[in-house]
């Protein structure tokens, strides 16, 4: 029996988890925090350095360090660096409104996307989980709780406020790679806690033969597939989005050296290294 209960177990994790799109952990910062949020596609740096808060609305994107303004851009091209306003040639607005934009977008990007392998991992786990024990089970019911908690604590993080978007950039690397401990850390306690359930779903099994055995295997099977399906659908759209993704922000890039080389007071808070 004890065999057919890891059996179960390992059933889980595949027939839940082979589908969904692999996860990069943001890589190791040197000096500053860098939300890596996707690959790096066909050559080009998807990185972002969020290690401030940004606070984003249509008259102006603003960074904070500690609460302290550093850079605000506004729709009308004017920059104020710590306060202070920067002169900014005429034809250099133009340019800076476009960052700012860019930015704006692409910042809210990364937000929406970490919300969607939330919603990725909950479905791919409440499916497989939902299949076993059912829909309704203590367990299903425990996953969607985490999902709603993570999801909590993401809105504590981006959220908007009063028509201003806010971006606490200094907590979002840290909530990156605090998902995927939670979820490790959660689906471990789940399998131990889930041998009892699982036990007896065995003994009704066995109870019924080689049959029941075998049908469950099939419905496992026929679910693993069906979910490998939708999750490799989901993940290439998500992957195409993300492609968008790199190559604008190779463009904003391209910008950014620009303004940064041409106002050196606004290259010490680059975003985009």
């Amino acid at each position: 029996m004890n065999e057919d209960i890891k059996m179960i177990s390992a059933m889980v994790l595949v027939s839940g988890l082979s589908g969904m799109p692999a996860i990069e952990a943001p890589s190791a910062p040197v000096k500053k925090s860098s939300t890596n949020a996707f690959h790096v596609i066909d050559g080009q740096s998807c990185n972002m350095t969020l290690d401030k808060d940004l606070y984003i609305s249509p008259q102006a994107l603003t960074l904070r360090d500690a609460g302290a303004e550093v850079i605000r851009i506004h729709a009308d091209g004017q920059v104020f660096v710590n306060g202070a306003a920067i002169d900014v040639a005429e034809a250099d607005r133009a340019h800076f409104v476009a960052y700012k934009d860019g930015l704006a977008e692409q910042t809210q990007f990364v937000v929406q996307v970490i919300d969607e392998a939330l919603e990725m991992t909950n479905y791919a786990l409440t499916m497989t989980f939902g299949e076993m024990f059912g829909k309704r089970h203590r367990i299903v019911r425990r996953m969607d709780k985490l999902t709603d908690r993570l999801r909590g604590d993401l809105a504590s993080i981006a959220y908007e406020d009063n028509g201003t978007f806010v971006v606490q950039g200094s907590q979002l690397d840290a909530f990156g790679d605090r998902i995927g401990e939670t979820i490790e850390e959660e689906m471990e306690d789940l399998i131990t806690n889930a041998k009892g359930t699982m036990m007896m779903m065995v003994g009704r099994m066995l109870l019924r033969g080689q049959r029941g055995i075998e049908d469950f295997e099939q419905r496992m099977e026929t679910m693993a597939a069906n979910l490998e399906t939708e999750m490799e659908a989901w993940g290439a759209d998500i992957e195409a989005r993300s492609e968008n993704f790199c190559q604008r922000l190779t463009e904003l890039r391209k910008t950014e050296d620009y303004l940064a080389e041409t106002y050196p007071a606004f290259g010490d808070y680059r975003l985009l290294p």
